[in-house]
């Protein structure tokens, strides 16, 4: 049973998902219907947890998705829109081949693809609920540690946050600092000597003496340094959170290329198709004397130019499919979506600079390293306390030994000579980094701010055009008919891919615009 409670999903200011309740029992079939952007995906995504709700409660066979996600998501098999297998594969090569791509042993993987293409051809019903799936399909996320498809940009960047392997480094970097950091702390070592001594003229007159020491600075000092260390903690916890942020937002304009390169492929493969059918028209043409040759050259020219488009623009889609899996750590993502994200232009610029402003992770960043240089200055200047040293002392003169107790103090008169000024000065570098840092965020803000505007109104110029533009259909009806000429026809069609090939590096750049001005939410 699936149970879906007051469930709303939120992107910012825009509701994908307004407050849905349903419940799906055993046994039932069931189909989402609705328009582009209605949300279909945004709830599949939530009941099979590649994306957590904003609000409400998801519940699969009395397991919470948010709660469990372990036990919910083994009662759940589920298939993409776009199914992640190869069609020249059969059923059981591309389940063997995906147990190779997640190492499974080859003793496992043989034993497990047999018992799945078995079970396969038995089994005529199931107890697990089924979304959109096949058995097949769950048993071979099942062996292969779950491989799924990632439906959406979000769900990627959460895998590659958890597989990047410059954050796994930059993360064993942070936890050394803060060690470091700590270690700045501890006492200093103790000290144990042994003096034996013996008179100039009797050598049978002998003193031993030990002593054992432990120096420490002034006990009030470890308590700021402990303060300090707390600050410089949550200092570098800022810096890997920027560092965190690039990497998210490069694989994010990544998968907006990928988008769009998807977008242009189903332009290409339309252009392709067309120029193939009237390549074949023309040559028939040709032969009964109904065209000449400079027109069959002419589509024959275009024929040549689309596959060489269509060749580059592939090309270029895989090569993005491969820094996006090297930016995953070189583990496979299934990333089919190839429409862009909803992304409402902002009207309100300076509600926009005020949130940009208080949420940029630079400036937190800056303002977290304010903190230590202020406190390190504290530090400074408790260091002109004097250090203290405790200890115990023998001495074992012939006969009758004695032990005392040793106490030393040592006063910092030459070694933090200019060192409060230092730290000052470094606390003013600090501020004067974080002004100009605030300057360049209004700035760079200000810049993507005109340009994504530009760039939105730009593409609602196209949008008004292409509703009022002649249908390639009707110009291609009018070819064939002999309305129109060869020349006339490649003019406007030119004209027409062309433009529609426009709209799509408007949208990518708009797009990209957004990701970098919303940054601050990766």
């Amino acid at each position: 049973m699936i149970e879906v409670k007051n469930v709303t999903k939120k992107y910012g200011k825009v509701v994908a998902v307004d407050n849905i309740s349903f419940t799906i029992k055993d046994g039932e079939i069931i189909g989402l219907l609705g328009p582009n952007g209605a949300g279909k995906s945004t709830t599949m995504n939530m009941i099979t947890g590649f994306i957590e709700p904003t609000e409400g409660t998801i519940v699969i066979d009395g397991f919470d998705i948010e709660k469990k996600p372990r036990k919910a998501k083994k009662e759940i098999g589920y298939m993409p829109e776009g199914v992640p297998i190869y069609t020249d594969m059969t059923v059981k090569e591309f389940v063997t081949y995906m147990a190779e791509i997640k190492k499974v042993d080859r003793k496992t993987r043989k034993e497990q693809v047999e018992k799945i293409i078995e079970e396969t051809n038995k089994r005529k019903s199931m107890k697990r609920i089924i979304i959109i799936s096949s058995f097949a399909a769950t048993a071979l996320f099942t062996l292969t540690g779950g491989v799924q498809a990632q439906n959406s940009i979000e769900q990627v960047l959460k895998n590659i946050e958890t597989n990047n392997k410059e954050l796994q480094a930059n993360a064993q970097l942070i936890t050394s600092q803060k060690l470091e950091s700590k270690t700045d702390n501890n006492l200093p070592d103790p000290t144990l000597s042994y003096a034996h001594l013996w008179g100039a003229k009797d050598k049978n007159e002998t003193i031993g003496e030990l002593v054992v020491s432990q120096s420490f600075d002034f006990p009030s000092l470890y308590a700021t340094r402990n303060k300090l260390n707390r600050l410089k903690a949550g200092a570098y916890d800022s810096q890997a959170d920027v560092f965190r942020q690039d990497k998210l937002l490069q694989a994010k304009e990544v998968c907006l290329d990928i988008i769009m390169l998807r977008q242009q492929k189903q332009i290409l493969e339309e252009r392709l198709r067309n120029a193939e059918v009237l390549a074949e028209m023309y040559a028939k043409r040709l032969q009964t004397g109904d065209a000449n040759a400079l027109e069959t050259n002419k589509i024959n020219l275009e024929l040549l130019n689309v596959r060489t488009e269509a060749s580059l623009n592939e090309t270029a889609l895989r090569n993005k499919m491969q820094e996006l899996n090297t930016l995953n750590g070189n583990i496979p993502v299934v990333f089919e979506e190839s429409r862009y994200p909803l992304t409402p232009f902002p009207s309100d610029y300076q509600i926009l600079k005020s949130e940009v402003l208080a949420a940029d992770r630079t400036l937190m960043a800056l303002g977290n390293e304010s903190l230590v240089a202020r406190k390190q200055i504290a530090v400074n200047k408790s260091q002109w306390l004097p250090k203290l040293e405790l200890g115990y002392r023998r001495n074992t003169e012939t006969g009758t030994p004695f032990n005392g107790v040793v106490v030393g103090f040592s006063f910092p008169l030459f070694e933090n000579r200019n060192k409060v000024k230092i730290a000052k000065a470094q606390a003013l570098n600090i501020d004067l980094q974080k002004e100009n840092a605030t300057l360049q965020v209004e700035s760079e803000l200000s810049q993507l701010y005109r340009e994504a505007k530009a760039l939105h109104n730009s593409m609602e110029e196209y949008k008004k055009t292409f509703r009022s533009q002649q249908d390639l259909a009707l110009l291609k009806q009018a070819l064939t008919g002999g309305q129109i000429s060869m020349i006339e026809y490649f003019v406007e069609v030119s004209v027409i891919y062309q433009s529609h090939q426009n709209y799509l590096q408007l949208e990518n750049q708009y797009q990209k615009a957004m990701a970098r001005i919303y940054k601050s939410k990766l």
